[in-house]
């Protein structure tokens, strides 16, 4: 994942974007941060230190060549301090060299910590998205085995319609087998036959992961926060998880902070708060 998000960068940041220094740690590259902010101060401060004795020993050359003193009569006391003068424009320029040198390799660090970010940041973000998938089909697997071992004892009655969980066990292996669009149908008739059923909320949990997995990630928001309307559910933390991932998705970063802070505030005891919490740091 993380590879081919790389592939989709535009060419120009591409050209312009530093290789990302794979052998240094995060802790390392900090160091090296630290080690050119101290080399930087250090610059700076000699730098001062010069430019303060140069304007002292200016004041001594002015007060030295006064009005009406012939050139032969100060020229032995002014070579020394011309001298030094000289040698400390000299350092003044050098100095000054380094700290334009120092501050190019400090925006060149910064340029190449931020993409090493982002790059953690997307691979980070993409494990997670694969995880939540594969959880959200053993979920379904888990629920359609629960349900059927439960009813399975029970005789079936014939010419009697056809029950809710069986028609909702129908639905989910729809949803299994990517064919979600007629899931999404079945689902929603069962939600309007009996909107009361214990098993209403998760038909709305699992139209939003439909949706989700077609990848029409706003409609999948729209569905998603549906199911907090369900009395005593046990799917708010899973929507509200996936409402966060939907952003995500969508681009929208500041969006999928605020709705992971949500999931964590709202349901601080849920599985998926170590993941938000990793995510949103």
């Amino acid at each position: 994942m993380a590879i081919c998000w790389l592939l989709n960068l535009p060419v120009e940041l591409k050209a312009h974007a530093p290789a990302p220094d794979k052998k240094l740690s995060a802790e390392e590259i900090s160091q090296k941060f630290d080690a050119l902010d101290k080399e930087l101060t250090d610059i700076r401060s000699k730098l001062n230190t010069l430019i303060k004795n140069s304007n002292s020993y200016a004041t001594r050359l002015a007060k030295l060549e006064t009005p009406g003193q012939s050139p032969g009569q100060s020229a032995p006391a002014l070579e020394p301090l011309q001298k030094s003068v000289a040698n400390m424009e000299a350092n003044l320029a050098s100095l000054r060299t380094d700290v334009t040198n120092l501050q190019s390799r400090l925006n060149v660090a910064e340029v190449r910590a931020h993409y090493a970010d982002s790059i953690n940041f997307e691979i980070l973000s993409q494990l997670v998205i694969l995880e939540s998938r594969l959880v959200a089909l053993s979920n379904s697997i888990s629920e359609s085995r629960t349900i059927t071992q439960r009813d399975s004892s029970k005789p079936e009655a014939s010419g009697q319609p056809v029950p809710f969980k069986e028609r909702y066990l129908n639905a989910l292996t729809l949803h299994q087998n990517n064919r979600n669009e007629e899931a999404i149908e079945s689902f929603r008739k069962l939600i309007g036959e009996d909107r009361g059923h214990d098993l209403s909320d998760n038909a709305q949990y699992w139209i939003g992961e439909c949706y989700y997995s077609m990848k029409q990630y706003q409609r999948a928001i729209a569905e998603f926060e549906k199911v907090s309307a369900f009395a005593n559910t046990d799917k708010g933390d899973d929507a509200q998880f996936k409402i966060g991932l939907c952003y995500k998705q969508l681009g929208n970063l500041d969006r999928f902070r605020i709705e992971m802070q949500k999931l964590i505030d709202l349901y601080p005891q849920s599985e998926f708060v170590p993941n938000a919490t990793q995510l949103i740091k």
